[in-house]
């Protein structure tokens, strides 16, 4: 999926996502949000953006598979921003 947004003016603004429980999933649990502010000391087509996730696996998941997937997760949620 692709989600393109542009900002309005005001700051701050945040986009929020949480898993659908009624589907069929490895995760026990997924939400997260972005939080995207004006840079503080550049101008004005300049943001902040602060990524946050909380994911929980299924207990079946072994743990060497979680620290993969952290990484791999972190890596291609945040590569596009520059």
């Amino acid at each position: 999926h692709t989600l393109q947004y542009t900002a309005p003016h005001s700051s701050p603004v945040v986009l929020v996502w949480t898993l659908d429980p009624t589907k069929a999933s490895d995760l026990d649990e997924s939400t997260g949000y972005w939080y995207i502010e004006r840079h503080p000391t550049k101008g004005e087509e300049w943001s902040r953006v602060t990524y946050h996730a909380h994911v929980t696996l299924m207990e079946w998941v072994p743990s060497f598979v979680w620290k993969f997937m952290t990484k791999q997760a972190l890596e291609e949620a945040t590569s596009w921003i520059k």
